[in-house]
Parts: structure tokens; C-alpha cells; sequence
């Protein structure tokens, strides 16, 4: 958790507001043994992994197993001496590389909309809010949740 909380102050601004969003967005869902909310460590690790560059990508492709981590999700390989970056889309355990982390996270949420997959519940809010907002697209089908709901509220009334 700590890696994150630096990894947060080694980047631009563009890249401190997408991962911000678990932290803001933090997802609430229904476990076995009744009402519990995503730890905040799995929600960001659910819509963005941050590993150091010297991970090796196949090997880290095919250690996914896909029950415990549904596909896609966004990958960050970094440095931290050099301060160099690496933004990754994983599905189907492969990685497709993206120029940007907005480049990544628009590449995952194509990819969750156009095959129609359902978002991981960890970070289910997180990508709700990026499709009600970011992307203007709604759906009967999933009610919109209450944070998200609260945060179109309060950006309606400034």
C-alpha cells in the first residue's frame, strides 16, 4: 500500500486523478456473510496494478488466475529511480500496451463495453462513474449506484 501512496506522487496530475478515482469511489457489495465493502487496497489493485518494471510479463500473464482476477484491468510497470512508466491493458492474459494511462483506461473500458463484461466488483464504481460521466453512457439494466448518484448531485448544483 505504501508503494501506491509514493508511486501517487511520482506522476503527472493526469495520472494522480485516474488513480485517485479507487480512493474516491470506493465499491460497496454484498458478501456472503451479509453488507461489506471492497478494502481499499483491492479496489485500487482491481482497476489499476502498479508492479515494478523488472516484472516479467509473461510470467505474470499467465499467474492470473481468472476467478480471483477477472479481466481486464489496468497494469502499471514502473521505475522508481528513473521514473519511467509502462501502461498496460491485461485481457485474456495478454497485455496490450497503451501510450498513456488514459490511453489504457479508455482501451479497459472499451473493452468492458463493447464485449459487454461485467466490471469487477471491487472497482465497480470507479468504472460506473467513468461511464456515466467520462463516456455519457447509461443503462436500465444496473441502477446507478449511490456514491456515483451523490457526486452528479453535487457537480449539478456548482
Amino acid at each position: 500500500m505504501a508503494a501506491i501512496f509514493y508511486f501517487l506522487f511520482a506522476v503527472d496530475e493526469e495520472e494522480q486523478a485516474f488513480l485517485s478515482l479507487p480512493f474516491v469511489f470506493q465499491s460497496r457489495h454484498k458478501r456472503k456473510k451479509g453488507i461489506g465493502s471492497a478494502s481499499l487496497t483491492s479496489s485500487i489493485r482491481s482497476f489499476i496494478d502498479i508492479n515494478p518494471n523488472i516484472t516479467n510479463i509473461d510470467e505474470f500473464c499467465q499467474s492470473i488466475v481468472k476467478e480471483e482476477r477477472p479481466q481486464p484491468f489496468i497494469l502499471v510497470l514502473w521505475d522508481e529511480k528513473q521514473k519511467t512508466r509502462q501502461f498496460f491493458t491485461v485481457f485474456e492474459r495478454r497485455c496490450l500496451l497503451s501510450a498513456s494511462l488514459l490511453k489504457a483506461v479508455d482501451t479497459c473500458f472499451k473493452l468492458h463495453f463493447v464485449l459487454d463484461l461485467r466490471y469487477q466488483i471491487d472497482c465497480f464504481a470507479t468504472w460506473q462513474f467513468l461511464q456515466h460521466f467520462v463516456f455519457e453512457l447509461f443503462n436500465d439494466k444496473a441502477p446507478e449506484l449511490n456514491c456515483v448518484r451523490a457526486f452528479r448531485a453535487y457537480y449539478s448544483s456548482m
